[in-house]
C-alpha cells in the first residue's frame, strides 16, 4: 500500500513533516532578509499608543515574524500542513 505521506514501503509510517517545516522555514528566513526595516512603523505606533486597531493584524510582511503574529498562523498552518503549498 502507498502511503500518502511520500513513504513507498510497506508498513507502518515513522517521520516527521519535516519538509514542509523546512520550506515555511526559507519563507520566514527570506522575509527577514528583505524587509529588515519593516518595523518602523509597527515601532512608532506602538510607542504613540494611538491605534488599537492597527496592531490586530500583520500590516506588512515583516510584522508577521512578530510572535503575537507568527505563532497564530503557525498553529494554523501546523493544523492544516496536508496542503501541498502555501499560499502567502
Amino acid at each position: 500500500m502507498v502511503e500518502p505521506t511520500g513513504n513507498y514501503q510497506a508498513g507502518p509510517y515513522l517521520g516527521a513533516p519535516g519538509g514542509q517545516l523546512l520550506q515555511i522555514y526559507y519563507v520566514l528566513e527570506e522575509i527577514f532578509n528583505k524587509y529588515p526595516h519593516g518595523l518602523k512603523q509597527y515601532m512608532e505606533k506602538k510607542i504613540q499608543n494611538d491605534d488599537e486597531d492597527y496592531f490586530l493584524r500583520p500590516n506588512n510582511p515583516r510584522e508577521l515574524l512578530l510572535p503575537e503574529h507568527l505563532m497564530p498562523f503557525f498553529m494554523t498552518y501546523l493544523k492544516d500542513m496536508k496542503n501541498d503549498s502555501l499560499d502567502i
